[in-house]
């Protein structure tokens, strides 16, 4: 939807739709990991009126007769005056404006599903959904002019990901080479997808293990059979695969990325890993072959306890190719080069994830690992 709304195509087309009226545009990506306002009304709310009025600020005077009293410090900025706010930004008349808004994420807005407020925002709204929910066809209406299913749009794109994947894959080229039946992957993957990108990846990365097994092709649609077409099933069921020696580091792991401020370093992950009270202490003098040398084994470590559902960012190993080690500072190293570790896609909902690790491994420590990473936040 960023890609969408952000294209300048799309804004083309939505300049020939608004003129000779001023055209406004405004995002709001719900996003259940976030803060409260990421996942509110009152943080659409805000964000849409904020959007509106640094485009327009003429539009200020028109829906907030009286400015100056929002600018007082006891001043609350409640669900239903930012609503009236925006009733009134829909009726006014002075302005010549025409709105469009892209909402995103509404399967992560954190209320409940039978608030019917957000119906009244808009005169009439083009929803695209991938997960056709009960509550937004009941809010939107099951009309085909009002709603496009994501999953028949994106269809080519995930075809051609997932060709192309296999395709760069020597053992697939192989395989299909002396047996043409594995090209119907691709064709069952897509089938299954339903549009969730995020599910694809996932998939592909499973049935290129089994290609590094030289697997058969009832093989791999067996592996491809067990996978839940449900995300969050699919979630649980990677967590499941989690070999339970690493259950208790796995836990820690993704508590820590849920809660840092910033996604930390492989290095930083290393340090905690060694000692959970190091950042309390000093830290040692490393060489930049040391340094790479923890951030192998952080990465291989990080790989086995998420399954990746982590993913690491960022190349150190080229960057320490093309910069030898006498023409740089190593706090430079420190500070712009390692690579860090982060949820996948914000898909992940790392709150969610760390719920149901905690859930599954809590048999193995979980409350002694949480009460040791919660010592290192606090």
């Amino acid at each position: 939807m960023k890609y969408i709304s952000r294209h300048p195509r799309t804004l083309d087309l939505l300049e020939e739709w608004a003129y000779p009226k001023q055209l406004i545009v405004a995002s709001f990506f719900f996003w259940s990991s976030g803060t409260r306002n990421q996942k509110s009304q009152i943080g659409l709310l805000r964000s849409l009126l904020f959007q509106v009025f640094r485009q327009c600020p003429e539009l200020i005077s028109v829906i907030l007769p009286d400015p100056a009293s929002y600018l007082d410090e006891f001043h609350q900025w409640t669900f239903d005056r930012l609503h009236a706010a925006f009733s009134q930004l829909k009726s006014q008349k002075q302005m010549s404006t025409r709105f469009c808004f892209f909402i995103d994420g509404l399967d992560e807005f954190d209320g409940k599903t039978n608030e019917g407020s957000h119906q009244k925002l808009v005169k009439s709204l083009q929803t695209l959904a991938d997960r056709p929910w009960n509550v937004f066809k009941d809010a939107f209406g099951k009309s085909a002019h009002h709603n496009i299913a994501l999953h028949d749009l994106n269809r080519g794109d995930i075809h051609n990901y997932v060709q192309q994947t296999f395709a760069q894959d020597q053992r697939f080229v192989e395989l299909e080479h002396l047996d043409p039946r594995y090209s119907t992957l691709v064709k069952d993957i897509v089938e299954k997808a339903q549009g969730v990108f995020l599910w694809v990846f996932l998939v592909v990365q499973s049935l290129k293990e089994g290609l590094q097994n030289s697997d058969r092709v009832v093989d791999l649609e067996r592996r491809l059979d067990k996978v839940p077409a449900d995300l969050e099933k699919y979630f649980e069921q990677i967590l499941g695969s989690i070999d339970d020696v690493y259950k208790y580091q796995a836990l820690q792991t993704f508590t820590i990325a849920l809660h840092a401020e910033e996604p930390l370093s492989t290095l930083e992950y290393f340090f905690i890993d060694e000692d959970p009270d190091y950042a309390f202490g000093t830290l040692p003098e490393l060489s930049l072959v040391q340094i790479q040398e923890k951030n192998r084994i952080m990465e291989r470590r990080l790989d086995g306890r998420s399954k990746g559902l982590l993913e690491v960012r960022g190349d150190f190993y080229d960057y320490t190719d093309a910069y030898p080690i006498d023409t740089e500072p190593i706090d430079t190293y420190f500070t712009e080069t390692l690579p860090v570790v982060d949820f996948l896609h914000k898909s992940v909902d790392g709150n969610r994830l760390t719920s149901l690790t905690y859930r599954r491994y809590s048999h193995t420590g979980g409350i002694r690992c949480l009460a040791s990473t919660w010592s290192w936040f606090w």
